[in-house]
């Protein structure tokens, strides 16, 4: 074998190659997208139909959402209250941007909105439910059924649905199953079902309308606007488990006693044992004296006593819970009958809270998406009839209208329970009225309540009297017909 290095070319007559430097085998790869939101990349690595709402979750989010609302008192009286201000008392409804009363709608959607399914339940009643749904969950679900003669739609509840991009997986057991495919039985059954094409004229026969809040970085799920304050919400519900697993291991003996020896004679152990308790304890029996004579110490009876304290702990973070659950909510207490210390909480003071909620958290956030869902869903039954929402006010304006001013005075004497009055007591009221002392008598009696007035002749001492007599005593109703003005009136009197 020829040595190498005589059999090298000159460095001029090499051709240029690259450094051949040994380079590492790669056994892995990994590449992340940063666009990817978490959906996504469950998309690309998911084992199952549906997607879950979290990476590595047990796809239970939505029902731990539930939950909380069960458990957080505060957190679940705000959501409460959100859905009555979201789903109103009623519904407007408009055509061509035209409101329509309510006398002057076509029967046949009378009928429709009034029972939209075989349960009888009214379209209101579906737009009440998935209003508490999309609130606490940031999502709600209408299924569809279309036949030939009717259209059927029903109520989904929320924690029963999981989605991907074209279907949505409907069970009762989301809590078996989580995310392991292999749960899937008789026992643990998932029904799926189309989601809707997004057309008004969709053929879809059975469909489901998926409406959520849109958040970045989720393309299938909807989350709540009120994500911030679950913490708090969890923070609210084990304060008050704390307090109670306290109250509940605080029913422990609040004295041990041990006692040495033998029992009187006549009685065994245990008498002798349920006497004494019988003497100390229960009704009528607290801070009674107890004196013992025993030949030595060693037979005294010992008594321990305990000291538990069961006074609620941790206030100061309770109080701390509530309120920042409200704030994180954009609520007001006065809007989830929660009182306020210090503050007075005037009629006026509740409205201009709940104009504020309303038109900055339960008009854009929740009735605009659900309202367009619900008049989508007209339209692909075959109405051209939109409908608005009726909202309702925590308090009326009764308080601030005049009853004289709004009410006849018939209409103010029946809410006082007095009947309408007659011809003859408008007439003693409109000379009432036309008195030149501009008097005014109650115009709730009648002209029998009314005395005889003075005899003729007699003499008054001045003015003041006079009208102290015309006030207090009643005229008689044939004197009453004879009055004709004013001026006639205190001429007679005079005389």
């Amino acid at each position: 074998m020829a040595n190498s290095k005589s059999e090298r070319k000159p460095r001029n007559q090499r051709k240029y190659q690259p450094n051949q430097r040994k380079v590492p085998k790669i056994t892995a790869l990994a590449l992340q997208d940063v666009n990817k939101t978490i959906e996504k990349e469950q998309e690309s690595l998911r084992q199952t139909n549906w997607f879950p709402f979290f990476k590595e979750s047990e796809n239970i989010y939505i029902n731990d959402l539930a939950k909380r609302a069960k458990r957080s008192p505060t957190h679940g009286a705000i959501l409460q209250s959100k859905s009555v201000y979201t789903s109103g008392q009623g519904f407007t409804y408009f055509k061509d941007g035209e409101i329509i009363p309510e006398e002057n709608l076509d029967n046949n959607f009378i009928d429709y909105i009034s029972e939209v399914n075989g349960d009888r339940h009214s379209l209101h009643w579906m737009f009440s439910k998935n209003s508490y749904d999309y609130i606490y969950s940031g999502n709600c679900y209408i299924e569809v059924k279309r036949g030939k003669e009717f259209t059927s739609v029903f109520y989904m509840d929320a924690s029963k649905v999981r989605v991907n991009k074209k279907n949505a997986f409907v069970s009762n057991w989301w809590a078996v199953i989580k995310n392991d495919p292999s749960q899937i039985s008789l026992d643990y059954p998932v029904e799926t079902i189309e989601l809707w094409n997004g057309k008004i004229d969709t053929k879809q026969k059975h469909f489901i309308i998926h409406t959520r809040n849109d958040v970045p970085e989720y393309d299938y799920y909807g989350l709540p606007e009120h994500q911030q304050v679950l913490k708090w919400a969890d923070v609210e519900y084990k304060i008050v488990q704390f307090n109670l697993d306290k109250l509940k291991n605080g029913f422990f003996p609040s004295v041990a006693m041990n006692i040495i020896g033998t029992p009187p004679e006549g009685m065994t152990e245990q008498q002798y044992v349920e006497n004494i308790r019988d003497k100390f304890t229960d009704e009528g029996n607290n801070s009674k004296m107890m004196i013992q004579m025993v030949d030595g110490i060693e037979q005294a009876i010992q008594v321990t006593e305990f000291s538990g304290a069961s006074e609620g702990e941790m206030l100061q973070l309770q109080e701390m819970a509530r309120d920042m659950i409200i704030a994180g909510h954009r609520w007001f207490p006065s809007l989830a009958g929660f009182s306020t210390a210090g503050s007075l909480g005037s009629n006026q003071q509740i409205r201009n809270e709940y104009n504020i909620a309303l038109k900055g958290v339960v008009i854009p956030q929740f009735q605009k998406p659900l309202l367009k869902t619900f008049n989508d869903l007209l339209k692909i039954v075959g109405f051209d009839i939109e409908v608005g929402v009726l909202n309702v006010a925590p308090v009326g304006i009764e308080d601030q209208l005049d009853p004289k001013t709004v009410l006849t005075q018939d209409e103010q004497r029946e809410l006082l329970g007095f009947e309408p009055l007659t011809d003859e007591q408008k007439e003693i009221k409109k000379v009432e009225e036309d008195d030149e002392h501009g008097q005014s008598r109650d115009v709730t009696a009648a002209p029998e309540d009314f005395a005889a007035l003075p005899e003729e002749g007699e003499e008054k001492e001045d003015d003041k009297e006079k009208d102290e007599v015309n006030l207090n005593i009643r005229r008689s109703e044939q004197e009453l017909k004879e009055i004709k003005e004013p001026k006639e009136a205190e001429k007679e009197v005079k005389e």
